[in-house]
């Protein structure tokens, strides 16, 4: 008897890069969409997911689903993460104090005091966004392109908490590296709230912010179970949100989403697949 053909599903590559701008290996792993081998000519949307060893998996399954329902195109997903072997131990401690450097704008020493006490002692810096929004620009995105066939005009990025934060902030940066965004229970109290300063500095200086954003929050966020819940605020995102709106910017759509009986624990699923939804309708 002769067996069917099996299935082509996407694959996935993962390499370890070193980043000039922070000094710092990430581990990148690029998920290839099913008609890639079949397509070669075919250029595809890029999707960039940060804290990757959480959420790599998790959006690439969801995105590969969605496909399936015609509900998202076929797209390319890079996920950023750490080389590290877990998420326990030393490895947690890691992984904490890597994304806290890399996805904060300013630096903040009471945020700084506070982990380093959560984390029995390990030292944390604040600060780097900046410098790993360089990586993105001008090292990761370039070599992804390059060697994959992903649209240099169609990308998003995507963060959840802190990497929220740091994906509102890529919003205000010029020059513009993505166009679509999705953040789900952005840290926008981080730091005296200085993304409102940032928001309000981008208005001053321009009549247009070109982009498709989605932003997400659950009723139960705040629920401190770290130092870093405290700056997640349904008051804050209502307001963050309501200042973008007042702007009427021409060309920025925003949709926001307010889960009930949800909190930035629960919520990363839900949101992400809704903002992919959102952003590309």
């Amino acid at each position: 008897m002769t067996l069917p053909n099996q299935a082509t599903f996407s694959t996935t590559e993962t390499w370890i890069m070193s980043s000039q701008h922070t000094e710092q290996d990430y581990q990148i792993s690029v998920g290839l969409p099913p008609s890639y081998q079949q397509v070669p000519s075919k250029l595809y949307p890029l999707v960039v997911v940060l804290d990757a060893n959480l959420f790599f998996n998790m959006l690439t399954d969801t995105v590969r689903v969605m496909h399936l329902f015609h509900t998202v195109p076929e797209v390319i997903v890079a996920g950023v993460g750490y080389p590290l072997k877990s998420l326990v131990g030393d490895d947690f401690k890691s992984f904490v104090a890597h994304r806290v450097k890399d996805f904060t704008p300013v630096q903040s020493k009471y945020l700084e005091g506070q982990l380093q006490s959560w984390l029995g002692g390990r030292q944390v810096e604040t600060g780097g966004a900046q410098e790993f929004l360089s990586f993105l620009r001008e090292e990761l995105v370039p070599r992804i392109e390059a060697h994959f066939p992903a649209d240099p005009y169609n990308r998003t990025l995507v963060g959840h908490s802190l990497a929220g934060v740091f994906t509102l902030h890529t919003l205000f940066q010029e020059p513009r590296v993505f166009n679509r965004f999705v953040t789900g229970s952005p840290a926008i109290g981080y730091a005296e709230q200085s993304l409102f300063s940032t928001e309000q500095d981008y208005a001053q200086e321009n009549e247009d912010l070109p982009a498709n954003v989605y932003l997400a929050i659950g009723s139960e966020d705040e629920s401190l179970l770290n130092p870093l819940d405290s700056m997640i605020s349904v008051p804050d995102f209502y307001r963050f949100t309501g200042n973008l709106q007042q702007r009427a910017y021409p060309r920025l759509r925003m949709t926001r989403n307010y889960f009930e009986g949800q909190s930035q624990c629960t919520i990363p699923a839900q949101a992400f697949q809704a903002g992919l939804r959102a952003v590309f309708a």
